[in-house]
């Protein structure tokens, strides 16, 4: 049954392929299997969101485990109404739309959304993740005063115990995620077209690998043979014209001369 219900992180993925959203959601068996480096940058990742709630201690967490989605709502909803000014995780809906904040603090001007991240810069993915996350929480009428991508301090240096305001650093995105607002509507209907249709005809291209390497990788690369043009060292956006134009060239073959 197709449902156009998405995710932050299935957002996400719709923005670095329609295809790879598609398969997702409807064809997850076809999903390469989960290497021990992904699960340990799985998990580092999330060691590191529970870390950064230092910054904002004495929250209350709204959990994922053990719940669904409904619950997850109903429970952040809960939270709001008693007046919880600092919330792990906490759960939202609109427009058929499901996500979950790492930190979201109420301060005198209204709620701020912290995207705790274990890099050690703001990359333009990082914007997109936010911008969806404002999306849905100014669309339940929340007012959102700022928004900050959380990250490691490249620069920070132990001494001891870890001191948490010096180990990471907050950037302030309000604007560039406020500048996105349409660009994610659109993007939203986009992607549920692609959800409520067939599976979209998508030949691979750089976006299997940017700006994260894609789990369906070895299923829509299977066609691609051993001592391919992508064994070639250089250039990787030359090595995708020389497979598009085997491709046409294959697909296309020139007259035979008589």
């Amino acid at each position: 049954m197709k449902s156009d219900l998405l995710s932050k992180s299935s957002f996400i993925r719709g923005l670095q392929c329609h295809k790879s959203l598609y398969l997702h959601k409807y064809r997850p068996e076809l999903r390469d299997e989960t290497t021990k480096e992904k699960q340990k940058l799985f998990e580092t990742g999330h060691e590191i969101g529970i870390l950064a709630r230092g910054l904002f201690p004495g929250g209350v967490e709204v959990p994922f485990e053990g719940l669904a989605i409904t619950e997850q709502i109903e429970h952040t909803k809960t939270l709001l109404r008693q007046g919880k000014e600092i919330l792990y995780e906490p759960a939202f809906q609109y427009n058929n739309v499901f996500v979950k904040v790492d930190i979201l603090y109420k301060s005198t001007d209204g709620w701020e959304i912290y995207e705790v991240k274990g890099s050690t810069s703001v990359k333009d993915v990082y914007i997109n993740d936010v911008a969806v996350q404002y999306y849905v929480l100014a669309g339940l009428g929340l007012t959102i005063s700022k928004a900050y991508v959380v990250h490691i301090n490249r620069y920070y240096v132990r001494h001891g115990g870890i001191e948490i305001t010096e180990y990471f650093k907050k950037v302030d995105v309000t604007s560039s995620t406020r500048d996105k607002q349409s660009y994610v509507n659109q993007e939203i209907a986009r992607q549920k077209i692609v959800l409520a249709g067939n599976m979209p005809v998508t030949d691979i291209g750089s976006y299997c690998d940017n700006p994260y390497e894609c789990d369906f990788k070895g299923h829509c690369w299977s066609h691609v043979t051993e001592n391919s043009v992508f064994e070639l060292r250089g250039n990787k956006a030359k090595k995708f014209s020389f497979y598009r134009a085997a491709r046409v060239a294959t697909q296309n073959p020139p007259p035979v001369a008589t």
